[in-house]
């Protein structure tokens, strides 16, 4: 028998190599990189399958779980730990992904380890959505959601110290990422000392009392049994209805707002103040209008040493 010859493969060969690697089924790449699920999801490097897809972790509370049949992985209170060489925290390769969020819940990683991750390169939707009240899922990794062909939100919403979108990187790469608003990839940065957040609570721009306005108590932001201070987001109107309220600190700003445009809609007599601080307090080049109904006026008695800051 004749000794095998071994020859070096030119870069021609080796860029076909490579535009056929690419061109495999993803299940093949990932049957190489991550085996053992019958539903394509590996959990802090955990394949999920039939026996263990009521308590994928294994805790005590059942914290991670899995619906096989409405394809839907729930967060209860979960705390998921990955790194890049673990294969990664949330990994996914099926036509599609819903994940419920219950409680508060964080993906963490100590390196550039992926919170959730699509292996099928650009052709995987995932949706992630409101489980129930007051629901959080923090990403603390190096990034947050890579390779899903989009990402839908139901009923949650990110933290306000960025806007994030979640886009493709170039024209010619499937690599979506979820994108800051700066367009640098979401993820947690010690130097920034925060992380992406979502959450069932989405904040306003606006305080009205010291009272942080959110979707959650905006119908009735002092939270009596009648209204007085109603915020509609969609049309930035602030509604003061007969309203009594004074600050009890000396420099205490009742409504405060970075609302570019904030319209405060009178409705009866309200009084506000008592301090030296101002009655309305707006952020550079926003603006405040006061109106009310001509046909039954209101009226805004305030006891303030200033007005408008």
């Amino acid at each position: 028998m004749k000794p095998l010859k071994y020859q070096s493969l030119s870069r021609t060969a080796l860029r076909q190599l490579f535009l056929l690697a690419l061109l495999l089924p993803v299940g093949a790449w990932a049957q190489y990189e991550f085996t053992g699920s019958p539903y394509n999801l590996w959990i802090q490097g955990t394949a999920v399958t039939d026996d263990n897809k009521a308590n994928i972790l294994s805790d005590n509370g059942a914290t991670v779980s899995y619906d096989s049949e409405n394809n839907i992985l729930t967060l209860n209170n979960a705390s998921i730990e990955g790194s890049y060489n673990s294969n990664g925290c949330i990994v996914s390769g099926g036509s599609s992904l819903t994940i419920s969020i219950l409680g508060e819940n964080t993906i963490s990683s100590t390196d550039s380890c992926t919170a959730i991750l699509s292996i099928k390169e650009g052709s995987q939707a995932l949706t992630i959505v409101k489980g129930g009240d007051d629901c959080s899922l923090t990403f603390q990794t190096g990034r947050s959601i890579r390779n899903f062909s989009s990402l839908s939100l139901t009923g949650l919403y990110w933290n306000e110290e960025l806007s994030y979108e979640y886009a493709t990187v170039s024209e010619t790469d499937q690599g979506y990422r979820l994108m800051c608003a700066d367009g640098s990839e979401a993820g947690f940065q010690e130097s920034t000392a925060f992380a992406p957040i979502l959450s069932d609570t989405l904040t306003y721009d606006l305080t009205v009392g010291g009272i942080q306005v959110t979707n959650k108590n905006a119908s009735n932001i002092f939270g009596g049994d009648y209204p007085t201070a109603v915020y509609d987001n969609d049309t930035h109107t602030l509604t003061l209805n007969a309203i009594h309220y004074s600050g009890e600190t000396e420099a205490f700003i009742n409504i405060g707002s970075s609302i570019d445009e904030l319209t405060v809609f009178l409705v009866g007599r309200s009084e506000i103040g008592y301090g030296a601080g101002y009655v309305f307090s707006a952020a550079d080049e926003c603006q405040v209008n006061i109106v009310t109904n001509a046909a039954v006026p209101g009226k805004l008695d305030y006891y303030f040493d200033n007005v408008y800051n």
